[in-house]
C-alpha cells in the first residue's frame, strides 16, 4: 500500500469516525474495561492496516501519524470538561467573594 491509501484511511478515520465516537461515549458513563475494549478495536485496525504483529509496532506506527487511542481522546476530553466547569465554579465564587 502507498502512503496515500494510509493517509486517506487514517485521516478519514480521524475526521470522521473519532468524533463520532467521541460524542457517542458522553451518552454514558465508560468503566476501564469499555475503554480498553475500544482500545483493542483500534489497535486491531492498526495491525491489519500496517498488516504488524507487535503491538509495539502499532504504537510506534501510531505516534508517527499522530493518532490517538480512544482512551487517550476520552481522558483529554474529560480533562478539558473538568477544567471548563472548574473555571465556571471558580468565576462564580471570584464574583461572590467581591459581592461580600
Amino acid at each position: 500500500m502507498t502512503y496515500n491509501v494510509f493517509g486517506g484511511t487514517l485521516s478519514l478515520t480521524q475526521s470522521i469516525n473519532q468524533p463520532v465516537l467521541l460524542y457517542g461515549l458522553q451518552a454514558r458513563p465508560l468503566t476501564k474495561s469499555d475503554l480498553q475494549s475500544l482500545d483493542f478495536v483500534i489497535i486491531k485496525f492498526f495491525m491489519n492496516l500496517f498488516r504488524a504483529i507487535s503491538i509495539e509496532t502499532v504504537k510506534h506506527c501510531q505516534e508517527y501519524v499522530d493518532f490517538s487511542i480512544p482512551s487517550v481522546l476520552w481522558a483529554k476530553c474529560v480533562a478539558s470538561k473538568f477544567e471548563v466547569s472548574f473555571e465556571r465554579v471558580l468565576s462564580v465564587l471570584l464574583q461572590y467573594i467581591c459581592l461580600i
